[in-house]
């Protein structure tokens, strides 16, 4: 008994000298920070993120500040910017520490929503930052870990796309947009996921046709019906790019449902005529008939007009203007580019009597898939409200044959080059 006893009192104090030499390891911070948080299904939905990155097949780990560290340059970091929370914010980005970024955003969105609105603005910002000069990795890191909490979030999943649509994930992309179209609360968040679906059909249209990839523009087109995002316009681009591709069968079901569409009819039941003419020779145009969604305001339409730089800005589209008008706030963001240099002082005849205002010449402009060079913009006060930039003038639409789509509220395009 006295022998079991002895050995019994030997284990423990070796088990409890184990315990007391043993490193110190601090459970409270991750060694390795995840690439996504663990929520259910329902709460966060496939974004169509790739589980890859370029880095030899391998998943980005981000490593993220320890405590002592983050306390470090946060006192730092505080010291030369007065504590801004904007800078501390975007500094903690900068490290790649994104989940503390996201907690310290959170903390923030609970106290100061006005706050709150302008840290969303800056990520936006640097979101678009980061797609332009194609940090990708980066960019995947901000988005990811915004949507593990923000999942809904219209405007970061439309970048999301957009990443996508730069890597050429065209199935990715077709899913990010359709959770956009689904999580849109409102016509405005409903108008601005048109408007980019839209923008990205037109551009890989244009990049497929020109290369005569017209198979993987045919997948590109089913991809979109397939999501429930498809309008009439696209359908009747599948049915000439099945034409083309020697699916007459399948071109003819799309044509004949749309031989009662106001707008297409007659496009439709020529295309079923070339259908039973057998044209072998029949080439589809490079990019169909430009629908461009408009957005009804009162008596007026609002469309998207990208100024250089990447900066969308919504536009009251006005016959009765000769010249394309912004505001005056928007024209820093369009000096940043580099493309824009002043022309002349003009009066002009506004709503509001004569007023002077500068003329700006603006490189790039792109408006329905085109691009706009060296385009004449008055800067001149615009007192429209609802973010509204500016007006489309005639400079821009004279380059068109066109005519509202009331119904559909759409402006229907033919370039006059076409």
């Amino acid at each position: 008994m006295r022998e079991l006893l002895y050995s019994t009192a030997l284990v423990l104090l070796g088990f409890a000298a184990g315990w007391y030499l043993k490193p110190q390891i601090d459970i409270s911070e991750p060694l390795v920070e995840e690439l996504s948080h663990s929520t259910s299904p329902n709460q966060r939905p496939n974004t169509g993120l790739p589980s890859t990155l370029e880095n030899n097949g391998k998943p980005e780990l981000t490593y993220p500040i320890n405590n002592t560290e983050l306390a470090q340059r946060t006192s730092e970091k505080q010291a030369g910017t007065g504590g801004s929370s904007a800078d501390f914010f975007l500094f903690l980005l900068s490290q790649r520490s994104y989940r503390q970024a996201m907690d310290y955003y959170q903390d923030i969105e609970r106290r100061d929503s006005a706050l709150a609105a302008a840290l969303k603005t800056k990520l936006l910002a640097l979101l678009k930052t980061k797609l332009n000069s194609m940090e990708l990795e980066h960019f995947n890191g901000i988005a990811e870990a915004w949507l593990a909490t923000y999942f809904n979030d219209i405007d970061v999943l439309l970048l999301l796309a957009e990443y996508n649509s730069v890597q050429d994930y065209y199935g990715e992309a077709v899913s990010v947009y359709q959770l956009a179209h689904s999580y849109a609360k409102n016509d405005v968040e409903s108008q601005k996921t048109r408007n980019a679906i839209f923008q990205f059909l037109v551009a890989k249209d244009a990049l497929l046709a020109e290369k005569q990839d017209w198979y993987t523009l045919q997948y590109l087109y089913e991809l979109v019906e397939q999501a429930g995002i498809a309008e009439s316009s696209h359908y009747f681009r599948l049915a000439e790019i099945y034409l083309h591709n020697g699916y007459k069968q399948k071109s003819r079901e799309l044509a004949e449902q749309l031989l009662g569409h106001h707008r297409l009819s007659a496009k439709a039941k020529k295309l079923i005529e070339q259908i039973d003419g057998n044209d072998a020779d029949f080439q589809p145009s490079v990019v169909a008939g430009r629908s461009v969604p408009l957005t009804r305001m009162g008596a007026h339409y609002l469309t998207e007009v990208t100024f250089p730089g990447d900066l969308k800005l919504q536009m009251i589209l006005d016959t009765g203007a000769t010249t394309t008008a912004i505001s005056p706030e928007y024209l820093p963001e369009i000096y940043k580019s580099g493309k824009v240099h002043l022309l002349q002082r003009r009066l002009f005849n506004t709503a509001n009597g004569v007023v002077r205002g500068d003329v700006f010449v603006v490189t790039g402009v792109e408006f329905a898939g085109y691009n706009i060079e060296n385009l004449e913009v008055a800067v001149l006060p615009i007192e429209a409200g609802h973010n509204i930039a500016g007006l489309l003038g005639m400079d821009i639409l004279s380059q068109f044959k066109f005519h509202i789509d009331q119904a559909n509220a759409e402006l229907v395009l033919e370039h006059n080059g076409e």
